[in-house]
């Protein structure tokens, strides 16, 4: 971000023609934003920009945890009911996105007759 500040004020100097800058190459005037260009490109790559947006809403998360904890007055520590705490009922898909029905124990049901044992997860190919 603060590359592409810097490129967006030394452009704008280079075309009012300010005399800092008004001397420069164009290849000088443009090289902090082809500099942001490639650190926009790497953090995508590597995941960096990912990893950044998931640290922050953990951050918030816990933020709202700690808050609800204290208006309900918990003393427990709170966390986030995973996928198979879930509430279900019979006939409820067993999965979000997957269209498998639950048998009457709550178990997902395999929609073709198989040796799975009646445990899989998605339907067969």
């Amino acid at each position: 971000m603060y590359l592409l500040i810097i490129a967006v004020v030394v452009l704008m100097l280079k075309i009012y023609d300010i005399p800092p800058v008004n001397s420069w190459l164009w290849m000088e005037v443009l090289l902090p934003s082809f500099m942001a260009l490639l650190w926009k490109l790497w953090a995508d790559w590597s995941g960096y920009t990912r990893r950044r947006l998931r640290a922050r809403h953990a951050r918030r998360r816990s933020a709202r945890y700690v808050q609800d904890k204290g208006l309900f007055k918990i003393n427990a520590t709170p966390r986030p009911p995973s996928r198979q705490e879930l509430p279900t009922r019979p006939g409820q898909p067993a999965h979000p996105g997957t269209g498998l029905p639950r048998r009457q124990d709550g178990r997902p049901q395999c929609p073709v007759p198989c040796v799975c044992g009646l445990r899989a997860r998605r339907p067969h190919p």
